[in-house]
């Protein structure tokens, strides 16, 4: 089988080999945001390297002519048509591409195939599909899966060689209008050439950013919007791996939780361990959820894979020995520590009743007595309420766990 070769495809690498053999899938984050996001500079000053020259030249020639009549209002004019029609091309291509990202981010690896946009791809099988599929995507997002991403090498590469070249270039020619603006027949036309010039490498390099702010404004817009048309067009290949997704974050999440918890009790310094009880059921009740939500998502996987052509090749059972091991393992981490909780709760429970006997044998003060009885004795039905509570909250993890 491919996957016990020791020399894997380009598109695998040992960690996920290890991860599958784990549970019967691994996911690969391939493409995020911001990367998203970046294709859209990537877009602006590719469509910039194509129209450079000419667009300067239109742009320094309605300079001059505007600075002779002085009136700008036709230089503007085209600069605003000019950036209006690069930022529409940008914008409806990041809209194809954000519509891609949301297919492609995620990969999910088995033994046998790899789940990359709506696809099931078979290693051996469509490993010639497979392989055309991945030249694509690296042309769109220049990267391959596995290997890192090279958009801000391609970016700073083709801002030195537009924007930087076109500053430096700037440069030599202030020299040379400043030669002929001694001459006073033409200094007004080394001015204007040179206004021109300045306007146009300012616009380049405003845009540019301005471009930046916008296009992560409008790709988290769409985004939204394409994830939301999407959700009700999912393929049962598509529902499959969300599911999956879901369920592994939210084990995560559970872990998480747990640290959270832990931490807090391990640095309680305070006598009154009581004093935390609401942080504790708090986060207790918000661990209780993410377990309860898993075991739903798990059920719901089992009946998408079950509904599916693809039940007999996906490795459920395997699935199921990890969601055991991974489940189980925060759900006893959280029993053990509700556990040193209880006997924290417990420890409190008899200094409140030797504190209450001591006072009730002193009776110094009848009315002061009284009073500090009945302070005792609310307190310790408060601790015997929670130490209740937190047994049953232990017992609801015990049968919780799976067998």
């Amino acid at each position: 089988m491919l996957l016990k070769t020791r020399k894997y495809p380009k598109y695998l690498n040992e960690s996920v080999i290890s991860e599958i053999s784990k549970k019967w899938f691994s996911v690969y984050n391939y493409i995020d945001l911001n990367e998203l996001i970046l294709t859209a500079r990537k877009d602006f000053l590719e469509i910039l390297s194509k129209i450079n020259i000419p667009f300067a030249i239109i742009t320094i020639i309605l300079g001059v002519i505007s600075f002779y009549i002085w009136n700008f209002l036709f230089l503007f004019l085209f600069l605003f048509i000019a950036y209006f029609v690069i930022f529409t091309i940008i914008f409806f291509k990041l809209l194809w591409r954000t519509k891609l990202f949301l297919y492609i981010s995620e990969v999910v690896y088995t033994k046998t195939w790899i789940m990359i946009s709506d696809d099931f791809l078979y290693y051996k099988k469509d490993q010639e599909r497979l392989l055309n599929k991945l030249d694509k995507y690296e042309l769109v997002f220049d990267e391959y899966l596995w290997k890192p991403s090279n958009l801000n090498e391609v970016i700073s590469k083709k801002k030195k060689e537009i924007l930087d070249w076109s500053l430096e270039n700037a440069g030599k020619l202030t020299k040379s209008m400043w030669n002929i603006a001694r001459n006073r027949e033409w200094w007004q036309l080394a001015i204007a050439v040179l206004f021109s010039t300045f306007l146009y490498i300012a616009s380049l390099y405003a845009f540019y950013y301005i471009g930046y702010f916008f296009s992560f404004l409008f790709s988290k817009i769409y985004l939204f919007i394409l994830s939301i048309v999407i959700s009700f067009k999912d393929k049962i290949e598509l529902k499959i791996k969300n599911k999956t997704l879901v369920i592994d974050k939210k084990l995560s999440k559970m872990n998480l939780i747990y640290k959270v918890l832990k931490n807090k009790i391990d640095n309680f310094k305070a006598w009154e361990i009581s004093n935390i009880w609401d942080f504790v059921e708090d986060k207790f009740w918000d661990f209780y959820n993410q377990m309860d939500l898993v075991l739903k998502d798990v059920k719901q996987l089992k009946n998408l894979i079950e509904k599916s052509k693809y039940k007999d090749v996906i490795d459920f059972d395997l699935f199921k020995k990890y969601l055991k091991k991974n489940f189980n393992a925060p759900v006893k981490d959280m029993i053990s520590l509700l556990e040193t909780y209880e006997k924290l709760l417990e420890k409190e429970i008899v200094e409140l009743k030797k504190l209450n006997k001591n006072s009730k044998k002193q009776k110094l003060d009848i009315n002061n007595t009284e009073i500090l009885d009945k302070n005792l004795e609310q307190k310790e039905f408060v601790l015997n309420n929670q130490l209740e509570i937190l047994r049953n909250n232990k017992k609801s993890l015990e049968n919780s766990l799976l067998k």
